[in-house]
């Protein structure tokens, strides 16, 4: 609702902006509303819904901004892999999301539900295509940094060690634990 309700401000500010929807909706009322809301504002020709998608990442290589306006990612994984493509992503200042990004550094963030400042987020990137390419550069050295398997095991093994587990036997055998 968020990203559509924020294209829907930028049209009407003059911005020749087009909103590509990518994902599975599981709750039919809510995708009902989000349909509702396009047509009522007719977003249809500046509004694409591809839903679930086999090969999302190449609609993020060719999209200019990444917009996840989820309230309650845990680990978003479409919010890495856009930081892995060095494309900026605007995130809701929520959960997962705001953890990810870091505002202003290697991402932008908006108040969740504010679609006006998304569409300010929004179009601070479509004026300054030189910081749009900052932030995404940042985004990609940053988590293709962060998103490695050296780095999951690093952290796994610390996660580990703080809860006195010293060593971890074969498959299907107990860690041994420190008295």
């Amino acid at each position: 609702e968020d990203a559509v309700l924020a294209i829907w401000h930028l049209i009407r500010q003059g911005l020749p902006a087009h909103l590509w929807l990518i994902g599975r909706v599981t709750d039919r009322s809510y995708a009902r509303h989000l349909k509702c809301l396009i047509a009522e504002r007719r977003l249809q020709h500046h509004v694409t819904w591809l839903g679930h998608c086999e090969q999302p990442l190449r609609y993020v290589a060719g999209a200019d901004v990444v917009l996840v306006c989820s309230r309650a990612e845990v680990l978003g994984r479409a919010t890495i892999e856009a930081m892995r493509a060095a494309k900026p992503v605007i995130g809701a200042r929520s959960e997962g999301t705001a953890e990810l990004i870091q505002d202003g550094q290697t991402g932008l963030l908006y108040p969740p539900g504010n679609a006006e400042a998304l569409a300010v987020r929004i179009r601070e990137l479509h004026g300054n295509r030189d910081r749009a390419r900052v932030l995404g550069n940042a985004a990609q050295q940053w988590a293709t940094t962060q998103f490695t398997e050296a780095a999951f095991a690093n952290a796994v093994l610390h996660v580990l060690r703080h809860a006195g587990i010293t060593a971890l036997s074969a498959a299907g055998s107990t860690p041994s634990h420190r008295s």
